[in-house]
């Protein structure tokens, strides 16, 4: 082991060093203490295995500039945001130094540490947003630079009562804001029903991971109104001046580890200006006003293996 110089001090105990070709520090694992004063206090970097949940060797990161761009902490702590107080077991930092993401809990899931046992150490946070004031437990929030929150990562079974230009909707996996504070995309919670430009479409994604709540499929303009959706159920059909139709539905696709499985394909839906966008082997444009539209529900029954269960998805693909 070695030190190593950086724009915090000297880091003691420094493994697996990485340098940018300019010879700044880019990454290194540390395997004794350290603190490095921040704007957000003291910070101790994770240096000391505390069993089967968090291990170290997870490097800490820095820009070219010097500044932290990721840090494991040793121990959860209590981090100032823009909200107020949070609890971070992992930080990361734009280069500017400002703050970018909070992940309150940082365990390594393994066959003797499950999501159900970290699940048991994530508690509620309280939220006072525009869109709403709700209690629940998340993976992970990320803010802009300058300090508004951006977006929020809900931990997985998760629903919160937001409202919407839509009006109040339950979302799970994670909402996402425009700087201003105003709602920028969500993830329904269940098929929603969303008036568009075609109709009454049945909004829902079966196929969000709940990774991080960055992109979901519901999305509005900073103004309110919809940007975009995708289907998990429901066919459009597009008829032409002419008479010639275009039907559009959600797909589906072989299982990679069950062949005779299917896994659905949601359709998504944009719209932009006097043009609907159909996301389907590619992207469909249409002029609205040169087109008829007719939305139904498929009957479908599934055989697929990409959600909890074919009830919350109202069915995807055809056996």
């Amino acid at each position: 082991m070695s030190e190593v110089v950086s724009r915090y001090g000297i880091i003691k105990g420094a493994a697996h060093i990485d340098l940018y070709p300019g010879g700044s520090l880019r990454s290194c694992v540390v395997t004794e203490p350290n603190e490095f004063l921040t704007p957000f206090g003291a910070l101790v970097p994770l240096h000391q295995d505390n069993g089967i949940r968090r291990k170290p060797g997870k490097p800490i990161t820095f820009y070219p500039n010097g500044c932290l761009k990721n840090l494991p902490l040793q121990a959860q702590t209590d981090i100032p945001t823009s909200l107020g107080m949070m609890p971070a077991e992992y930080l990361a930092f734009y280069e500017d130094g400002s703050l970018h993401r909070v992940f309150p809990l940082d365990g390594r899931l393994s066959g003797y540490w499950t999501e159900e046992d970290e699940g048991e150490l994530a508690r509620k946070m309280d939220f006072q947003l525009p869109c709403g004031i709700f209690e629940t437990r998340i993976i992970g929030i990320q803010f802009y630079p300058r300090g508004s929150v951006k977006s929020i990562t809900l931990w997985p079974g998760e629903v919160i009562s937001v409202n919407s230009p839509l009006g109040p909707l339950e979302v799970r996996t994670g909402i996402s804001f425009y700087p201003g504070g105003r709602l920028k995309s969500l993830e329904p919670a269940r098929p929603t029903t969303v008036q568009t430009p075609l109709g009454a479409i049945q909004a829902y994604n079966c196929r969000s991971l709940g990774l991080n709540g960055d992109a979901n499929s519901l999305c509005f303009s900073e103004e309110g109104t919809l940007v975009s959706l995708m289907t998990s159920s429901d066919e459009i059909e597009l008829t032409g001046k002419n008479g010639e139709k275009h039907p559009f539905r959600p797909g589906c696709e072989q299982n990679l580890f069950n062949p005779e499985a299917l896994d659905p394909i949601p359709l998504k839906v944009e719209f932009a200006g006097n043009k609907v966008l159909l996301h389907q082997n590619g992207v469909r444009e249409f002029n609205l006003q040169d087109y008829a539209f007719a939305v139904k529900s498929q009957n479908l029954q599934a055989g697929c293996s990409g959600c909890a269960s074919c009830a919350d998805c109202a069915g995807h693909c055809e056996s």
